[in-house]
């Protein structure tokens, strides 16, 4: 049961750093996230480590066992994460969340066939209603004009700053303001003759979310296998941390690339300061969750985010994500198949 609370706890806060990178690849690219993220998260990580003792203890995690927590930190927070941050900068956190849900598939198997996992009909069951629950969420692209409707009306340079890839606005990174006269021309243009989102920036939102998705679920079963029961959670999160960020530090040598980080930091650092603080809770509490509970159970309560980032991109991001009759049904399926998932723990 404790480690299906962590799993929700960690749900809750990859939600709402989710909703953090939104606003800030609306200024930035997806490298400078992962600069910010995971190098800041190593001093968060250590001053937990070392609040909770679990430092003191570093020595009972086998050496087996930091190389599976360096490899994973690699490939989730760094080509995982990568990933993650192009897709929602391409199609939004809330239509990225059905991608996401695919990771599950990925982390039960592996979890059957290497750790030996099982696995109930009961939790089959609700396994099937959390991925199920999303994939209903999945429609067709929006289209253009109805983005700007539902934002509100026009396009104004304020509201939505260059490089912006809001849902169903076609846009590139390096792109200029979005000028009013072309917002308001998208709103004139009648329901029935809107384009659709160009199929290259749906295509780009695709890719990155399923490749996010495999990683995502392939990485549990690495920590899991490292940490075991040893319920040393967060020094295995420091590990991982410190592994991608050794990797972020030696591509900072490569010649302008720290200026160009300088230069974005003014622009779209406080959205990711906001979620370094974020994506540590959601790993701290990822990590313990793996550090005591099954696979099998972490992994498919972890993608309850989809609830909340449905409710945190309503309070934050209203104006640039989507939010339909599709998407509410999806999430309560999802939500229902997690309660059961709990209750079977």
């Amino acid at each position: 049961m404790l480690g299906g609370i962590f799993s929700v706890l960690s749900a809750m806060s990859f939600a709402l750093g989710g909703t953090m990178t939104r606003r800030g690849m609306m200024r930035a690219s997806a490298s400078f996230g992962l600069y910010v993220t995971v190098i800041l998260g190593v001093p968060l990580f250590a001053v937990a480590a070392l609040a909770t003792g679990q430092i003191f203890d570093a020595g009972e995690i086998t050496s087996n066992g930091y190389v599976l927590l360096a490899g994973a930190g690699i490939l989730h927070f760094l080509v995982g994460r990568y990933c993650g941050f192009r897709a929602v900068g391409a199609i939004g956190a809330n239509r990225n969340q059905p991608l996401l849900t695919t990771s599950i598939l990925y982390s039960v198997i592996l979890a059957i066939i290497v750790l030996d996992e099982s696995i109930t009909w009961a939790m089959f069951g609700g396994m099937a209603l959390v991925v199920v629950g999303p994939m209903l969420m999945i429609e067709r692209a929006r289209k253009s004009g109805d983005a700007v409707e539902a934002a509100g009306g026009p396009t104004t340079s304020q509201d939505k700053p260059s490089g912006l890839p809001a849902a169903g606005l076609p846009s590139d990174p390096s792109s200029t303001l979005i000028s009013g006269d072309a917002a308001a021309a998208a709103t004139a243009t009648k329901p029935d003759s809107k384009p659709d989102m160009p199929p290259l920036k749906l295509a780009e939102g695709y890719f990155f979310g399923l490749a996010a998705a495999a990683i995502y679920g392939n990485t549990p079963i690495m920590v899991r296998a490292a940490l075991q029961d040893s319920e040393l959670g967060i020094m295995g999160g420091l590990a991982s941390y410190i592994a991608a960020a050794a990797v972020l530090m030696v591509t900072l040598l490569v010649p302008g690339k720290l200026m160009k980080v300088a230069a974005e930091r003014k622009t779209a650092g406080p959205w990711f300061y906001a979620n370094t603080v974020a994506s540590f809770f959601a790993q701290m509490f990822r990590y313990m969750a793996l550090g005591i509970a099954p696979v099998t159970i972490v992994a498919p309560l972890a993608r309850t985010l989809a609830l909340f980032t449905l409710a945190f991109s309503f309070l934050i991001n209203r104006k640039l994500e989507y939010f339909g009759a599709r998407v509410i049904i999806g999430i309560l399926l999802s939500v229902v198949g997690s309660v059961i998932l709990v209750l079977q723990a």
